[in-house]
């Protein structure tokens, strides 16, 4: 046993010698220094590298004046990145990471000038490739094999969020530089090249410290500087070689053909004193290992040779997937033949996701197929910011609905209204005291200067203009019967029954409301089913459970007039049914119809603008909020809404051309 035991360190060490042989170069390498310089400076600055995987890191610069937005970025960037980054969607992953920190900076601050000190830098280094962006006026130095050196970074440009993103591959001997500070407003060229002279990243960083001490730096400053250290060229030949060497290295580094040459080498130590018919023995044995030896190169490069052919055949589909996207795009208004193409594009960068061959070039093609479905689903995207932020400090988790009365806007909440929302004021907030502990608002209405209010106990509350509760009474009975949805016209509420398939309507009658009636004849009520929501605008819009739409008109006569929809997206379906994010909002002084459809805003233009000739709706476009779900939104005015968001109220504006739906704010 213990010569077999030597035996299996003699094959390891013989493995290890021939990886060697086959690789003609050290391993991939980054040489990598991370340094501060403290100049008593008024912001806090940090930098780190942090391994998220093999050959997969995270890079994070900061400086800022604030150390708590400081810490709260930190912990930002770290839970949207940290396991939310798959290698093989890496830029996509990063880009959607960069949106989720950009909605965290614009609901925290309240102004630019409020983090105006802010500068950052969030990269992934993958491999070689280096992907990064900015925020503030950070600095980024390249310096290239011959020591030339390129600064990345725009010098006059100050982002206020994260948009472009850079990208490339570091070759052998290249070096990048960030810093929080603009290094050549107190450096040269050439201290960067004398820095390089002491090759490693350590003393590089070193070099240009003593260089910025001797200077007036009035900020604290932090660098970071990565080198490659790889001398194998990422080309074709060398990826064939590397298969070919990872797959002979496979077949000696397994138990069985170790087992096998210890094994030979047991029964050659003793073939000294023994017989003629052993010795033979033993050379036939020895030409059944070569055998098996040979047969596991062989194989080896037939398996190189094939992923030699994979790539080359990949590189062509590539460009294939590119022309499909180019003809789908040149195509959006023809759905078959737009479908046709990006079907095709997707088939082809799936197929070479799966084999784990250009991933970055993959991620970016399907960001490109994205945002071309998004565009022929007549999708735009609605960024929240401090040029659009109304107000921010609403309770989270809290919020419930927007109301308008008397051009002032509120905002429902659980147990008060806050408002009137406006820009420029503070507003206030007004907590209903008197209702019980174990009840809540749900839904609410305007009726003309005053909002009426409903709880989850079907209880009618008023809110008076001059900004007191009280309770209403309907025909009696201090409740509504058990109906889940308020809307308005004129001094009538409407809801549905409890069933859901009715419309009722209270009219009102001194302080309180009248007895319901039903405004839907039975056996229509029976064919519509489920109602999801109703809109008015003289007449009543029934969305139903289908989400197809009828018009309901009561005056000069009954009338229900089933609509048509009129290029509707594919999206225009039900992913995941909850009952309080599908609505359809109109009114008498509105020209669109709006559906509010699983976090989108969907518009849609009437045939007419008589909403008693209403035969049909045509799909327009739709919006929706980048990385964040929209609570409820409110329609001031054609192309003017204000969107209610967990803890904020933001206003948006967009507006229709030639057809097509742009958002402008």
């Amino acid at each position: 046993m213990k010569k077999r035991n030597e035996f299996d360190k003699t094959i390891t060490k013989t493995i290890i010698f021939t990886r060697f042989i086959f690789t003609f170069s050290p391993r991939k390498m980054l040489d990598f220094d991370i340094k501060h310089l403290d100049s008593n400076g008024k912001n806090w600055v940090i930098s780190k590298l942090i391994n998220l995987d093999e050959s997969l890191d995270l890079i994070v610069l900061i400086s800022s004046k604030d150390k708590w937005l400081w810490e709260l970025i930190l912990n930002k960037i770290l839970d949207t990145i940290i396991d939310n980054v798959d290698r093989k969607n890496i830029y996509k992953d990063f880009s959607h990471a960069l949106e989720n920190i950009n909605g965290f900076l614009d609901t925290w601050r309240t102004g630019w000038d409020k983090i105006k000190g802010l500068n950052m830098v969030v990269g992934i280094l993958s491999k070689n490739n280096l992907i990064f962006s900015t925020v503030g006026s950070p600095s980024c130095y390249f310096i290239n094999s011959d020591r030339e050196v390129v600064e990345i970074t725009e010098r006059e440009e100050t982002r206020k969020e994260f948009g472009f993103i850079s990208s490339g591959d570091m070759k052998y001997g290249e070096v990048i530089t960030f810093s929080n500070i603009r290094l050549l407003d107190y450096l040269s060229f050439d201290d960067f090249k004398d820095g390089l002279l002491h090759n490693d990243m350590k003393s590089f960083n070193k070099n240009l410290l003593n260089i910025l001490k001797e200077e007036t730096v009035k900020k604290n400053v932090g660098i970071i500087s990565l080198k490659n250290n790889d001398e194998v060229e990422e080309k074709v030949e060398n990826e064939m070689l590397s298969s070919l060497i990872d797959s002979s290295i496979g077949f000696f580094d397994n138990h069985f053909t170790k087992r096998m040459i210890a094994l030979y080498m047991i029964i050659k130590e003793n073939l000294t004193n023994k017989s003629k018919n052993i010795r033979n023995g033993v050379f036939l044995l020895g030409i059944l290992v070569a055998f098996i030896l040979l047969y596991g190169i062989v194989s080896g490069v037939i398996r190189a040779t094939s992923s030699t052919n994979d790539i080359e055949a990949s590189k062509e589909n590539l460009i294939k997937a590119k022309e499909y996207i180019r003809l789908a795009s040149e195509n959006i208004n023809n759905p078959d033949i737009f479908t046709l193409n990006v079907k095709q594009a997707e088939d082809i960068v799936y197929e070479i996701q799966d084999k784990k061959l250009f991933l970055n070039d993959v991620g970016k093609i399907l960001d490109d197929i994205w945002v071309i479905k998004k565009q022929f689903n007549g999708i735009e995207t609605f960024e929240k910011s401090p040029e659009n932020l109304v107000y921010w400090d609403l309770s989270e988790d809290d919020t419930v609905k927007i109301l308008k009365t008397a051009n002032k806007l509120y905002v429902l909440g659980k147990k008060s209204i806050t408002g009137p929302i406006t820009a420029w004021d503070t507003p206030q907030e007004y907590i209903f005291e008197n209702l019980a502990a174990d009840d809540e608002f749900i839904d609410g209405t305007a009726e003309n200067d005053n909002l009426v209010l409903m709880t989850r106990s079907w209880k009618v509350v008023n809110f008076a203009k001059n900004n007191f509760f009280s309770y209403l009474d309907v025909s009696g009975q201090d409740r509504w019967d058990e109906s889940p949805i308020v809307d308005s016209f004129l001094t009538n509420i409407y809801l549905l029954n409890k069933e859901g398939n009715q419309v009722i309507r209270h009219k009102k009658s001194g302080n309180g409301y009248a007895e319901w009636s039903d405004y839907l004849k039975a056996e229509d009520a029976d064919t519509i089913g489920w109602i999801l929501d109703i809109a008015i605008d003289g007449g009543i819009y029934i969305l139903k459970k289908d989400l197809s739409v009828v018009k309901l008109f009561r005056s000069p006569t009954y009338r229900l007039e089933s609509l048509i929809l009129n290029n509707l997206p594919k999206n225009y379906d039900i992913d995941e049914w909850k009952e309080d994010i599908i609505q359809i909002k109109a009114r008498n002084n509105l020209n669109y119809v709006y559906i509010f459809l699983n976090n989108k805003i969907l518009i849609f233009k009437p045939n007419t603008n008589r909403y008693q000739d209403t035969k049909s709706l045509d799909f327009i476009g739709q919006i929706e909020g980048r990385d964040f779900v929209i609570k409820d939104f409110y329609v001031n005015n054609d192309g003017d809404l204000m969107i209610l968001w967990d803890d904020g109220v933001y206003k948006m504006k967009f507006e229709v051309s030639d057809g097509r739906l742009i958002v402008r704010s």
